[in-house]
């Protein structure tokens, strides 16, 4: 059955078409000649394919979440320091650990403890507690002699320093830390001026007492130079040889990327109630900033505990737990950090619990050295210092916003079509007066039927 439009509709949605802001379909209805007309039904068809056709491309561009990048040489004229934390190379160099490991090795069991004596006597450390830990490595006065910055000499105390252990090598101290040893956070240093003459100077004493019983391989300092507020074990080291002055030259990269979609990175990672991860959770409640590198590095100390049920330091920068001490220990750990790469497990099994952060300052190093004119082979020295107050800044930025699309699609239909918002209300509005006609005629039929109804009702009576 052929639907009847009435009269009446017809002429209003011919006089709303004509009347409408876009230009191809106005023309169409209006011509009278019908070559005319048939050019602009040809010409509107063509225009409204070309138009769909860029509207559609602008939307697959915008969901394929491309970033562009921006670099840009910035200054600062006030910049703060990193955190710098300094280590004798050696693990054990005081008399109380050479008697420590004199008992370590002759309690030693050789059938079944870790065959070989250095990893053995490391483990065996780490089941000691701070204090005993403490004993069989440098101080803080007998490792750092003197140090200055900026041409000020510093007083060599724990309100510069905080200790630090590393299960690798031990005693460690922190110039400009995030925390004092109570927890609290402290103010940031912040430097003025630049150059080799500025400088952050350390004087070391790298010596170990000449009672360790078992030769020592390598002699000097290790160097972590990271973020305020991040982990040493953020960053890779530095090693410092003796007799020897080294000048470390620095210079700062700021890098934001935009948050998923657009990268990898997860927004708002320094809010600690943000994701769901125990890692996550586990990774801010230590004494610094959160970092995916050390989210990782306990998410496999953790699989070695609850596969092996112990830890061995090699393979992870965490101590919690109990150091394996067997070798059959060392055995499980070691297939199970090969089984892991293999599988690579920071993807599978790491990844979706540690969520990558948008912003890093990374630390780019220029290193020179020179030779200590000096009589003592036990000594270094440190120089580390900005070269300029200039900074590289990485920055990504969405290619396509959503601000964005809208005004292409905007642009593209009122370049082709001559549309805009408007002439959609305009259609609103048509479907309006439409259904504004059929439910007046309703109600004006259903109201006629009803009053014959009651005429007929009356001519009864």
């Amino acid at each position: 059955m052929k639907l009847k439009i009435p009269k009446e509709v017809k002429e209003q949605i011919k006089e709303s078409i004509i009347q409408s802001t876009s230009h191809g379909f106005p023309r169409i209805v209006a011509s009278q000649n019908i070559p005319l007309r048939i050019f602009w039904i040809l010409f509107t068809i063509a225009s409204t394919g070309f138009c769909a056709y860029l509207i559609a491309d602008n939307i697959i561009s915008f969901y394929k979440y491309e970033v562009s990048t921006k670099v840009r040489q910035k200054f600062s004229l006030k910049a703060t320091f990193p955190s710098v934390t300094i280590c004798n190379l050696n693990f054990f160099t005081t008399e109380n650990s050479a008697q420590f490991i004199n008992d370590v090795l002759s309690k030693k069991n050789n059938e079944t403890d870790i065959k070989d004596d250095t990893e053995f006597i490391i483990q065996k450390s780490l089941t000691l507690d701070s204090n005993e830990k403490k004993k069989l490595g440098d101080s803080l006065n007998k490792l750092i002699i003197d140090t200055s910055i900026e041409l000020t000499i510093l007083d060599i105390s724990d309100d510069l320093f905080s200790y630090f252990f590393h299960p690798w090598y031990g005693n460690c101290y922190t110039f400009n830390p995030y925390r004092y040893e109570n927890g609290t956070i402290r103010e940031a240093k912040t430097i003025l001026k630049t150059g080799y003459m500025n400088s952050l100077y350390f004087s070391l004493n790298t010596s170990i007492s000449e009672e360790i019983p078992f030769p020592v391989r390598v002699q000097g300092a290790i160097v972590f130079i990271h973020e305020y507020g991040s982990s040493p074990f953020s960053v890779d080291s530095l090693t410092v040889s003796p007799g020897f002055e080294t000048n470390i030259a620095l210079h700062r990269t700021l890098t934001t990327l935009t948050p998923k979609p657009y990268s990898d990175c997860d927004k708002d990672t320094d809010d600690k109630d943000k994701y769901p991860s125990d890692l996550f959770k586990s990774i801010h409640d230590l004494r610094f900033n959160y970092s995916q590198k050390a989210c990782f590095d306990l998410c496999f100390h953790r699989e070695m505990i609850k596969k092996c049920s112990c830890f061995f330091y090699l393979f992870t920068p965490f101590t919690e737990g109990k150091a394996c001490l067997k070798q059959e220990e060392i055995d499980c750990v070691t297939d199970l950090y090969f089984d892991l790469m293999e599988k690579n497990y920071i993807d599978t099994l790491c990844k979706p619990l540690c969520p990558l952060e948008c912003y890093s300052l990374k630390y780019s190093k220029s290193v020179t050295f020179s030779k200590l004119y000096s009589s003592s082979q036990d000594s270094t020295v440190i120089n580390i210092y900005f070269e300029d107050f200039s900074y590289t800044e990485i920055e990504e930025n969405q290619v396509m916003t959503e601000v964005g699309l809208v005004s292409n699609i905007g642009g593209i239909a009122g370049l082709f079509l001559g549309v805009s918002f408007l002439s959609f209300v305009e259609i609103a509005a048509v479907c309006i007066e439409v259904s504004y006609y059929y439910l007046k005629k309703k109600f004006r039929l259903k109201r006629q039927k009803s009053d014959n109804i009651q005429q007929e009702f009356t001519s009864k009576l």
